[in-house]
């Protein structure tokens, strides 16, 4: 069951990363004067159709949606780290993992926008993937293995 919680959980906080990360283009457009709006093809991918906007400001549009994911899962991972709760662990990898790679991709959309494809996210993602096994490998054999947040510090 704790499998589930945490891909259940990954799946939330990706699609609401999605919301956030759109959110951020627009409102960082605005920001700077300029006229956007947002569309979604799907829970998984959006865009912000940018009508109006100096070029001098285009850098800090693109940088700005995976910096607002990555500032707010920022907050939210703190706050899952903080609880002295049992079922935080899956809060946590989530949004590390998500956090991390939408500041990774955020990069790679600011400053490679002519190459940007699926293959950046996933990259992204992976990378964080790796580094959130590598960093709580101790904590989940505790939470696999039936102990408590508690336990893991």
């Amino acid at each position: 069951m704790k499998y589930l919680h945490i891909v259940l959980t990954l799946v939330i906080f990706a699609g609401l990363s999605v919301l956030i990360h759109e959110w951020g283009h627009f409102w960082a457009c605005r920001l700077l004067g300029g006229e956007a709006n947002i569309t979604f093809d799907n829970i998984a991918q959006g865009w912000c159709h940018i009508t109006e906007l100096p070029d001098a400001g285009m850098w800090f549009v693109r940088l700005a949606g995976g910096m607002t994911v990555f500032v707010i899962y920022c907050v939210l991972w703190l706050l899952a780290r903080w609880t002295p709760s049992c079922w935080d662990l899956d809060d946590e990898l989530a949004t590390v993992t998500i956090g991390v790679s939408h500041f990774i991709y955020a990069f790679f959309e600011a400053f490679a926008s002519g190459l940007i494809g699926n293959w950046q996210m996933i990259f992204a993602l992976l990378f964080a993937q790796v580094i959130v096994l590598i960093l709580y490998a101790k904590e989940l054999k505790i939470y696999f293995s039936g102990g408590c947040k508690d336990e893991r510090r």
